[in-house]
């Protein structure tokens, strides 16, 4: 998991030493199995993924029939940023 996280704050050159270190201290990783919802619609999101391996699908249901609106991968952030940062559903 070092490695992924190494690749991680790599997005962000500006961060020197120190700072990875006090955001690695912080970084809560979990790995989560294929087909977990992370956030339900109508729901706040109270959380912000980082995508260390694997791909996280952002989709809505319309008529049934599930819509896919983006593709997460390694190394992006993955959230509803919307709700996060509006604490709304």
């Amino acid at each position: 998991m070092e490695d992924e996280l190494s690749d991680l704050f790599s997005n962000f050159p500006s961060l020197n030493e120190e700072e990875i270190k006090a955001i690695s201290k912080s970084i809560i990783v979990r790995a989560v199995k294929k087909g977990t919802i992370l956030l339900k619609e109508g729901d706040i999101s109270k959380e912000c993924y980082s995508v260390l391996k694997g791909c996280v699908r952002k989709y809505y249901i319309k008529d049934g029939e599930e819509k896919t609106t983006a593709f997460f991968t390694e190394g992006e952030a993955a959230a509803s940023f919307s709700s996060y940062i509006n604490q709304s559903p």
